[in-house]
C-alpha cells in the first residue's frame, strides 16, 4: 500500500467518524487538535482503527500531535511503521 492509497483511507475513515460536513471541510495539513475535530476518545478510536486497518502496532508513546494532528501526519506515521 503506498501513501496515496493510506492518505484516502485515512481521509475515509475520518469522514465516516467525523461526518461527511465536518470532514469535508478539513484540508490534509489541517490541525485535527488545534481545531478540535478530534480529541483523547476520538484519537484512541483511530489507533484501534489503524492498527486492526493496517497491521501494526503502535506504542502509546507514539500517540503524540506528530504523529496524529493531521491526515497527512497520520498517513506518513503509518506508511514509515509498514515500510519499516
Amino acid at each position: 500500500m503506498n501513501l496515496v492509497e493510506i492518505t484516502n483511507q485515512i481521509k475515509k475513515y475520518i469522514h465516516e467518524l467525523l461526518g461527511p460536513a465536518v470532514a469535508s471541510k478539513t484540508d490534509n495539513d489541517a490541525s485535527l487538535i488545534e481545531t478540535r475535530l478530534i480529541d483523547s476518545i476520538t484519537t484512541l478510536q483511530m489507533v484501534a482503527y489503524i492498527e486492526d486497518n493496517f497491521s501494526i502496532e503502535i506504542g502509546a508513546h507514539e500517540v503524540i500531535s506528530e504523529n496524529f494532528d493531521s491526515v497527512n501526519k497520520i498517513a506518513n506515521f503509518i506508511y514509515l511503521k509498514k515500510i519499516s
